[in-house]
């Protein structure tokens, strides 16, 4: 793993408590590998020496920065990556480098659903093409940092701006638009909502497969609310299908 924050700790905890699980967890790189942790797990200051241990996938729960420099370097030593800081994407640079770090370690990166959903419609729709995606982000005012007394439209705009000025609130709409009109077609709102007890997400979505409207209320995640308690379920998910004979989803 890269990170054994919040999410990374919620992911170990699914997978301790499932006993059918295919994920073994064999270590993680981590800011500081002296600090004390709610999991008992390997911890590393560098990448090399979780390297060394020859994982079969490399799960990213750590934040773009940490992405952008680890990333690249798992998929060059022919490692797969299952990543959720898909955001760090919105730089095209960074895009790049990750392509062909993938396609020189002849492997993959693939981007976890985290706290969104229908991403499989969405890439699936795209394929006969997409007139709209707009995704609408609503979550209480603490997890978006700001101070209002009613429902304000703190953002609209692109989602590469968008994953670029909310790097923990809006990395769902980064993967929403890779799955359908891109980065810069894709129409993200971002909205601070004092009565909302949930981070709320709309998707509107129309093609000429013609029109997906899906609404997701995620619980915040106990230790993190600007992040969902689903996104490490997700994670585990898309960690388990790579042992899969029968995939869903």
């Amino acid at each position: 793993m890269l990170g054994l924050g919040a999410i990374g700790t919620a992911l170990a905890e699914l997978v301790a408590r499932d006993s059918e699980s295919s994920i073994k967890l064999i270590g993680a790189v981590v800011r500081d590998p002296g600090r004390t942790r709610g999991v008992e797990l390997p911890q590393f200051a560098s990448l090399e020496d979780l390297l060394a241990l020859q994982p079969d996938v490399v799960a990213e729960a750590a934040g773009h920065e940490a992405l952008r420099m680890y990333g690249p370097a798992c998929l060059r030593a022919s490692v797969p990556l299952v990543l959720l800081s898909v955001g760090a994407l919105a730089d095209p640079e960074f895009e790049a480098e990750l392509r062909a770090a993938a396609a020189n370690g002849g492997t993959t990166a693939t981007i976890a659903s985290g706290g969104t959903g229908a991403l499989d419609l969405i890439a699936a729709a795209a394929e006969g093409g997409l007139d709209q995606v707009v995704h609408t982000i609503v979550k209480p005012p603490g997890s978006l940092g700001v101070d209002v007394s009613v429902y304000t439209e703190i953002f609209r705009g692109p989602a590469r701006i968008a994953a670029t000025e909310f790097p923990q609130n809006a990395n769902i709409a980064a993967a929403v638009a890779l799955a359908g009109v891109g980065l810069d077609r894709s129409e993200v709102v971002v909205a601070a909502d004092p009565s909302a007890t949930t981070n709320r997400q709309t998707l509107d979505v129309r093609g000429t497969f013609g029109r997906l409207h899906v609404e997701i209320d995620n619980h915040p995640a106990p230790s993190n609310p600007r992040s969902g308690a689903v996104v490490a379920m997700s994670l585990k998910h898309a960690l388990e299908k790579r042992a899969q004979i029968l995939i869903v989803g």
